[in-house]
């Protein structure tokens, strides 16, 4: 798994390690950011990261917001409140 290649972007993204919901899906889709969706096994289990957790990543590569339940709302509103997209 190479989580490390979609940062080349240098944009916002959302990373998933498990299953995308399609609620989540949908309001990236509207906010105009990239999901990546990585196999949830023992190594990212091990590394911290929640099963299908979404992460909403700077273009930096650091993690700006967590979401364990992929509540779309919540992170739309972190975006909103932060004018993150225009």
């Amino acid at each position: 798994m190479d989580n490390f290649a979609p940062l080349a972007s240098l944009d916002w993204q959302v990373h998933v390690y498990g299953e995308v919901d399609a609620e989540l899906a949908a309001a990236c889709a509207r906010q105009g950011l990239d999901v990546h969706s990585f196999a949830w096994n023992e190594n990212v289990a091990h590394a911290d990261f929640k099963r299908d957790a979404a992460y909403l990543v700077r273009p930096d590569g650091y993690i700006a917001f967590v979401q364990p339940n992929q509540n779309a709302t919540l992170i739309e509103a972190y975006i909103a409140e932060r004018k993150l997209r225009s």
